[in-house]
């Protein structure tokens, strides 16, 4: 009585889920709230990302107004201190797991949602309550329509 949900290799699967249900079976993934603003190409689009402005990979139908999912792994996410930081969200660290080569970091965006970031460690971890900026490395979002379960 199941379905198949996506057919590919590990690694398309892994990178580009075609689902929600496809990218949390494989893996942790941040999910991001946004909303289209417009199209700004014929693979791209302005959006707004938990409430920041931002251009996104997306070749799917969509009009102003439409809500989105913005996927992202926690190894594609990115700390930064929060000085100069435009173009980034912005958020406070909730906890911090070291686990020897990587450093996985929780923040409460000002949003109101949680991401995971991991990275490698490099001695630089951040206090529980220091204000950080989080963005990603560009084009490694999928995008969904928000109905795509």
């Amino acid at each position: 009585g199941g379905v198949i949900e996506q057919i590919g290799s590990p690694r398309a699967i892994y990178e580009h889920p075609a689902s929600l249900c496809v990218a949390r079976f494989v893996g942790e993934i941040n999910v991001l709230t946004a909303e289209v603003i417009g199209r700004i190409g014929p693979d791209r689009i302005l959006a707004r990302v938990e409430g920041l402005d931002c251009a996104l990979c997306y070749c799917g139908r969509c009009a102003s107004g439409d809500a989105l999912r913005v996927l992202l792994r926690p190894e594609d996410m990115r700390l930064e201190a929060p000085n100069g930081t435009a173009g980034r969200l912005s958020g406070t660290v909730l906890a911090q797991t070291y686990k020897g080569m990587t450093l996985d970091t929780r923040i409460a965006l000002d949003s109101g949602n949680t991401v995971q970031v991991s990275g490698f460690f490099d001695g630089q971890d951040c206090a529980i309550g220091q204000r950080v900026a989080v963005g990603w490395v560009a084009e490694r979002e999928t995008v969904l329509a928000d109905a795509a379960e």
